[in-house]
């Protein structure tokens, strides 16, 4: 028995004489704010009122093809961001109203959410997006939040006839 009692306590001077050196390194990590903003595809819309085939009835209106608004967002500790859209440049002729469509958003991270999923576009600043923390969406068409566009007839005794209305709808990401 003494020679098993000696033997376990020179194995476990054995484990208690070996020595550990460690070594460390301090590492910074740095993650910028980000604020990107993307519309896919980039080409532009041609909307138009068509003549109704029959005399008596209403003009008909067109829808755009969709378009996918991307985003990558990093925002600083507690912030979030918000998508808005306004008519920059130009004018909806008198009578017309462009109604902008967004649909639910896909991507990772805190894509946020739309605030309404329809809003008559005019020059004043309108959120569309909100809740965005970090996040990205993806690049390029069928991913982020999709948008159409649509005119609508406001007031048909201010109709005249326009050869070509050009205008520009500005998306700007924010804090807020």
């Amino acid at each position: 028995m003494k020679k098993w009692a000696f033997l376990l306590i020179i194995l476990g001077v054995g484990v208690s004489v070996r020595a550990q050196i460690t070594s460390s390194v301090g590492i910074n990590v740095t993650l910028p704010t980000v604020s990107l903003l993307d519309i896919e595809p980039a080409t532009g819309i041609n909307l138009s009122l068509q003549a109704p085939a029959e005399a008596g009835n209403p003009l008909t209106t067109t829808m755009s093809s969709t378009k996918y608004l991307n985003f990558t967002s990093a925002v600083m500790l507690g912030g979030n961001r918000a998508i808005f859209a306004r008519i920059s440049s130009g004018s909806v002729p008198s009578g017309l109203g462009l109604r902008l469509y967004v649909g639910a958003g896909s991507g990772t991270g805190a894509i946020g959410g739309r605030t309404t999923s329809s809003l008559l576009v005019d020059g004043i600043d309108r959120m569309i997006v909100s809740g965005i923390g970090g996040a990205f969406t993806g690049s390029g068409m069928g991913v982020g939040y999709p948008v159409s566009y649509g005119l609508e007839i406001q007031n048909y005794s201010q109709l005249k006839y326009t050869f070509a209305n050009s205008l520009t709808i500005t998306y700007t990401i924010l804090d807020y």
